[in-house]
């Protein structure tokens, strides 16, 4: 009788454990989805991240290239400049990379660009964009992601 009652825990602590497993998996989702106020303001900048620093930018090019307004238009980038991340915060301790000098154990960037837009609607938006940090990949309210 008491070995059943422990084969029975087993099997339910087993259960459990693989259900938490399963959930965590689908969290990992790189999709798109849209988010309020998500882009809008420096306090919540869209995440694009790349593992190489030189793929951040084309990824963020290619990123805005496939952003579509509600009504379908294109849009065109007219400015971008690089503003101050309020999330950013000082590692206790530096360690920095000795070819490049710059600090690698940082989570934030101490910069997020603001990109400009414009559609031919005449709308100008304004993007704030990290391609310091990961997250997933969403999409600004009123405006849509049109993959090729």
């Amino acid at each position: 009788m008491n070995l059943t009652i422990k084969t029975y825990f087993k099997a339910m602590l087993f259960l459990f454990l693989l259900q938490g497993c399963s959930i965590t998996k689908s969290s990992n989702d790189q999709s798109l989805y849209s988010t309020s106020q998500i882009g809008y303001s420096p306090q919540n900048p869209i995440a694009i991240w790349a593992p190489k620093k030189k793929e951040r930018e084309s990824k963020t090019l290619e990123y805005i290239k496939n952003l579509r307004t509600e009504n379908g238009e294109n849009l065109e980038i007219i400015s971008k400049e690089l503003v101050p991340n309020p999330g950013y915060t000082e590692p206790r301790i530096k360690l920095y990379n000795i070819f490049t000098n710059e600090i690698i154990n940082k989570k934030n960037g101490r910069f997020i660009e603001l990109y400009t837009l414009h559609s031919k609607g005449k709308d100008t938006i304004y993007l704030y964009i990290n391609n310091h940090s990961k997250d997933k990949l969403r999409v600004p309210p009123g405006l849509e992601f049109a993959s090729n």
